[in-house]
């Protein structure tokens, strides 16, 4: 009997008494973690109360599979319908030929079926309308209405398909630890030197001056507390296995303890060791699924310890910030700055150089195993001659950081601006490292016409030929998603998704490839309309106009010309127009550049529109703030046809 009813206890829920933890947590005596001075000492005393309070107030209940709700619009009724349909449809099995069988079968079987169907995107549209102030409640329904449930897919062909044993963990866990190390190491005797010797020099070049000090501050319980309000509810739990929920609803009585640890660590420059031990998950990147190195390495960290980061974190991003030690062309991970700004800085360097006849060249680096094999001590005669010469230096650096060229992956472009003036030779890039540049057997950097960086496809002649392809792609596997919610969502949060899904993977980086021809930009613009046309349920054939006017958004070039309009009105504030640029409703100055090409880019195409856009609106935009510029624009674009919107940027000689 015993047997029997465990088997049939396939079904688990875990219970969590919050507030039982949260009231013994509150009586529990933290002396001993508070008066540690040890911060690992503190960690452990620490855990040593939370563990056996949060393990005495969990449970886990086990229920059948009859008493299993397996989808919330499946009341009891309707799994009696379904166990009827099914009966029928043994009973036609049993006699294919009865005639009455089977049409009592097809008519049950449609009659439940839909019914199925109805409750379903009834339920659905309920969790849509129930959920439409929430906005993580809104999406986490979307998602469930649209089917997107993506995850990876547990790493078995390289645990040798389930036959899961402690020596292939350990062999990946093995491989992962130590690939930095190897790497760095083979640098080091390459050059003959320790890692010690390397950031000595590196010191001694480097800092030639008096630097501002450095001071951890030490932290408070409102600093904690607003870090753990800010927590992600859905974030994997770590080694020590505890929850964000957990950590919110206790948040009160281990504020104390907690801050006295991070201080500690503050203090004396220890992160605890316990909170350095991670679940390594593998996650499948491409090659061949057997062998760890097609593989990317995510570890779970303990909460405990992203909380600590983000302390460290705030204070460091401060100090460099302040006293301008990090380089203004960096652009990731910074306040105010983004990836789409790099894209548009070597979109707006190569098109400088190609419109003053420069040869120009573009070599794409990318790093082996980077974050692993960074050294924590230490913190383009030719136009192939310069690239050498530049890339001699980037491998000198590369070499005294610890880091290593994935040759691979590492390519460069010959820029041009049209095919005659494609180089057409092989250049044979070389990576020199201190030696004869014309005898040596250095390694070479192989040629490409087209290479992604930062999410763009950029090609040889700036074309970005390939990158709207791919965008129209991406685009158009949204039908699928406005197929499945247009029957359960309204209006509005169809354009919710619309937005959020198809307009934000069209204006990544816009400012920089939305000049491309006309020719280029038709079949990304037949690919928002499809989708558009989907979502209004509209026929295949529907005029454009009315599309664009009845779901009151722009178009590609539309979405173009608008976001470069409000970059330069964000820039041109502090430009006071004259009276006579005020007369005629233009503001910004245009450049002078030699080639119908460089026209395109944004160092004279930005201008450009803004003063049109100026011109539009009769010198109204000139006065505005962003957020009425960007009402302005809106309307006024979204009144242009296709061909008034081409004519607005066209160049008259």
């Amino acid at each position: 009997m015993k047997a029997s009813k465990a088997k049939s206890c396939d079904r688990k829920i875990q219970k969590i008494n919050y507030k039982a933890i949260a009231t013994e947590l509150h009586e529990a005596d933290w002396s001993k973690c508070l008066n540690a001075h040890d911060v690992n000492v503190a960690v452990d005393e620490f855990y040593n109360i939370l563990f056996p309070v949060i393990a005495r107030h969990t449970t886990t209940k086990c229920i059948s599979r009859s008493q299993f709700v397996l989808k919330p619009w499946i009341t009891p009724g309707l799994v009696r319908c379904m166990k009827h349909r099914d009966k029928l449809h043994l009973d036609h099995k049993k006699d294919p030929n009865d005639i009455v069988r089977k049409s009592t079968y097809h008519r049950y079987k449609n009659f439940c079926n839909n019914l199925l169907r109805k409750l379903k995107r009834d339920y659905e549209k309920n969790q849509l309308e129930n959920n439409k102030q929430n906005p993580k409640k809104l999406w986490k329904s979307i998602q469930a209405v649209i089917g997107n449930h993506s995850k990876h897919s547990p790493a078995t062909e390289l645990l040798n398909n389930n036959s899961i044993s402690s020596e292939l963990i350990n062999n990946c866990n093995e491989y992962f630890s130590t690939i930095g190390s190897q790497l760095a190491d083979k640098l080091l005797k390459k050059l003959n030197k320790t890692e010690k010797q390397l950031a000595r020099n590196l010191n001694n070049k480097l800092f030639t001056s008096p630097v501002q000090s450095f001071f951890m501050t030490p932290t408070d319980e409102v600093e904690v507390g607003k870090l753990i309000d800010n927590l992600k509810i859905d974030s994997a739990p770590g080694l020590d296995g505890i929850r964000t929920a957990v950590i919110r609803e206790t948040k009160r009585e281990i504020l104390s303890p907690l801050c006295h640890i991070f201080n500690v660590s503050l203090a004396t420059g220890i992160f605890p060791s316990y909170w350095k031990q991670a679940n390594l998950i593998p996650i499948y990147k491409n090659g061949l699924k057997n062998t760890p190195e097609n593989y990317r390495p995510i570890s779970l960290l303990p909460i405990f310890s992203k909380i600590l980061e983000k302390i460290v974190n705030s204070r460091l991003s401060k100090y460099m910030e302040t006293f301008n030690i990090i380089s203004n062309i960096q652009f990731g991970f910074r306040q105010n700055k983004s990836t789409e700004d790099a894209v548009e800085l070597l979109s707006r360097r190569v098109v400088e150089n190609l419109d003053m006849g420069r040869k120009t060249i573009g070599v794409f680096l990318d790093l082996a195993k980077a974050f692993d094999t960074v050294s924590v001590p230490t913190l383009w005669e030719t136009a192939k001659h310069k690239t050498e010469v530049g890339m001699m230096a980037i491998k000198e650096w590369l070499d005294n950081n610890l880091l290593t060229l994935n040759l691979n992956k590492t390519k460069y472009l010959c820029f041009h601006k049209t095919k005659a003036s494609e180089p057409k030779i092989d250049l044979h890039i070389k990576i020199h490292s201190l030696c004869n540049f014309i005898t040596c057997n250095c390694e070479s950097i192989s040629q490409t016409t087209s290479i992604r960086y930062l999410g763009v496809e950029v090609d040889d002649n700036f074309t970005f030929q390939n990158h709207i392809k791919n965008l129209s792609k991406r685009v158009r596997k949204l039908i699928y998603i406005m197929r499945s919610l247009r029957a359960c969502a309204n209006n509005r949060i169809l354009r919710l998704v619309y937005t959020s899904l198809c307009e934000s993977i069209i204006t990544y980086c816009i400012t920089s490839w939305g000049g491309a021809g006309i020719t280029l930009m038709i079949d990304l613009e037949r690919a928002q309309r499809s989708v558009l046309k989907v979502m209004m349920k509209k026929p295949f054939r529907y005029c454009t106009s009315k599309l664009y006017t009845e779901a009151e958004v722009l178009s590609v070039r539309q979405l173009y010309i608008q976001k470069v309009t409000l970059k330069i009105h964000r820039l041109s504030q502090d430009i006071k127009p004259n009276s006579e640029n005020k007369r005629r409703g233009i503001n910004i100055p245009i450049p002078q550049v030699k080639t119908s090409f460089a026209q395109r880019f944004p160092a004279f195409r930005y201008p450009f529109i803004y003063n049109s856009i100026a011109k539009l609106s009769k010198g109204k935009i000139i006065r505005l703030t962003i957020k009425q510029a960007k009402t302005l624009t809106f309307k006024l674009l979204h009144s242009l046809s296709y061909f008034q919107t081409e004519e607005l940027l066209r160049i008259v000689s």
